[in-house]
């Protein structure tokens, strides 16, 4: 019986013994994983949030590069706007060192068609440059055959009213790309203020 006890004894130290080294063991290697684990949950959350203020970055350039072009094409058709409805008014063309500009469009045009939305859109804005083209051959043609110096008059059949109406509607499409465009009845309303005022027999649009 006593031989029994202490055997039992013997065994239950034994046991102990194993468990408090398994478990030393065990808390071991817990913290060889978590000193592995914890630097590469951290390095993984840093590189998120380090990818994420690259989008943000790349998202604030794309938008200043787009507000930068919209705004010089956009000064540059209402300086185009102002020369076609001035030519209009005193039925005769600008001074030969001047022409219908078109240098930012020729610049901007691969960003703006990046973010124009769609082939409605777009094709709402590149019938301006167009009409800007065939007014420039125009008038150049014309100066060739008068005098040199001599002033290049607007004939009806050059139809200044369907460039300077495609020239509005660009304006008001590349705007609109920025949020910065009049809301439709304002811009009809000013459309049919300026039409009246320069080409009084003109409809409100000419397509």
């Amino acid at each position: 019986m006593r031989q029994s006890l202490i055997h039992r004894v013997r065994r239950r130290r034994h046991d102990i013994s194993m468990s408090t080294a398994v478990a030393t063991a065990l808390v071991g290697v817990g913290g060889v994983l978590l000193g592995a684990v914890v630097p590469s949950l951290t390095q993984s959350r840093m590189e998120r949030r380090r990818a994420k203020r690259e989008q943000l970055r790349e998202a604030e350039s794309r938008d200043g590069e787009l507000r930068l072009a919209v705004r010089l094409v956009v000064d540059e058709l209402s300086e185009a706007e102002q020369m076609i409805r001035e030519a209009a008014t005193a039925e005769r063309y600008w001074e030969a060192d001047r022409q219908l500009p078109d240098a930012m469009w020729v610049k901007y045009r691969t960003i703006l068609a990046t973010y124009v939305p769609g082939p409605a859109d777009w094709l709402g804005i590149t019938p301006a440059f167009k009409e800007l083209n065939r007014l420039n051959r125009v008038v150049e043609e014309r100066r060739h055959r008068i005098d040199a110096g001599g002033e290049v008059p607007v004939e009806p059949g050059d139809d200044t009213y369907a460039a300077w109406y495609e020239v509005h509607r660009a304006i008001w499409g590349l705007e609109a790309t920025i949020d910065m465009e009049d809301d439709v009845a304002t811009w009809l309303t000013t459309m049919e203020r300026l039409a009246q005022a320069h080409w009084v027999d003109e409809p409100l649009t000419s397509q």
